[in-house]
């Protein structure tokens, strides 16, 4: 008997739960509020990696580019930020952090928010929201957003969170995605089944793309859609107190650090621009880097480190003090993002 049969048992537990959860909302148990812009979710039933970010980046900058005022509301995954309290990123900064009662907390250490950041620094004149409590996170921060005047709030990874009611539900599915059982025996969060409550279905190829030749045959009435994961060149990171990446040419043998979902087109799109690893470091999705990673032993022979913007984001303290020249590999998603507006 395989392990993912052992686990059945508590993926019918896990989908028990989500059906007592549903129910509650609809019997009035529970209550599903509006915040008032035109509020559209971008999620997934898979557990990770199918692009909702940088998705949710680039739907900003169609709507910035249309002359709209979006807000990108998050709940901040892996971030270490309290479970009461939010934070508000503007240009990959951390502007200000608030407590559950609206005070401002003077010191915040440990705050690794790498998702809001590296969605702030793509959309510099966007607000990213962040908290645990996204109904709070957002009201927490109502003097500022009754000045900003939102007109879209984009609700990253959304589609679970039945507490705010949004008028536009994307689904994300991943390249391959074919269908799986629930957690914990598979990696869906939800049945394949809840895809018709989705406005939209979207699957995020890249640029190799070739229909599985044993594709999931979605719900009835479900269209799936297709937008293009695009990488763009490798771009150097200039650091404010160092020279590190002016001037310098493409790296061809960099230490190479990676710590999202499906790191798998990342590596093929470096191999693609004529970069050869020295090493490879992989960390699990959100996870860490640290010291012992940048040590003279580790980073001997290296010409530069590459890292995903994602990965960057993280942790930029960090890779600024190597002392090596550090390059990103941008991604964004191609997509007709004025459909939803």
């Amino acid at each position: 008997m395989s392990w993912r049969r052992l686990l059945f048992p508590l993926s019918a537990v896990f989908f028990a739960i989500i059906v007592i959860r549903k129910m509650a909302y609809r019997l009035g148990l529970f209550t599903s509020v509006h915040l008032g812009p035109r509020t559209i979710s971008v999620g997934n039933i898979e557990v990770g990696g199918t692009g909702k970010s940088p998705f949710a980046s680039g739907l900003a900058a169609a709507l910035v580019a249309a002359g709209h005022r979006p807000v990108i509301l998050g709940r901040g995954y892996g971030s270490a930020l309290g479970r009461n309290s939010a934070a508000w990123f503007i240009g990959s900064g951390l502007l200000e952090v608030r407590g559950p009662s609206g005070f401002a907390l003077e010191e915040v250490t440990g705050l690794r928010a790498d998702e809001a950041r590296m969605v702030s620094a793509d959309n510099p004149t966007v607000p990213v929201i962040i908290g645990r409590d996204r109904v709070r996170a957002y009201r927490v921060f109502s003097d500022f957003l009754a000045r900003y005047a939102p007109t879209h709030v984009i609700l990253d990874d959304g589609f679970q969170h039945w507490r705010i009611k949004r008028d536009v539900d994307i689904v994300l599915l991943s390249e391959g995605f074919l269908g799986d059982a629930l957690l914990p025996a598979g990696n869906l969060r939800e049945p394949v089944r809840a895809l018709r409550r989705a406005d939209a279905v979207v699957r995020l190829c890249g640029r190799d793309f070739v229909q599985p030749v044993h594709s999931m045959v979605l719900p009835d009435g479900i269209h799936e859609r297709q937008g293009r994961i695009v990488y763009g060149a490798i771009q150097p990171v200039i650091f404010a107190s160092s020279n590190a990446g002016r001037g310098q040419k493409l790296p061809l043998h960099p230490i190479v650090l990676c710590g999202i979902a499906r790191p798998g087109s990342f590596l093929k799109a470096l191999a693609a621009a004529g970069v050869s690893p020295l090493r490879v470091i992989t960390v699990k999705d959100h996870g860490r880097f640290h010291a012992d990673h940048f040590s003279p032993n580790s980073i001997r022979g290296a010409d530069a480190i590459v890292t995903t913007s994602k990965d960057y984001w993280r942790d930029p303290e960090i890779m600024a003090a190597s002392g090596v020249p550090v390059w990103i590999l941008p991604m964004k998603v191609e997509f007709s993002y004025p459909d939803f507006f």
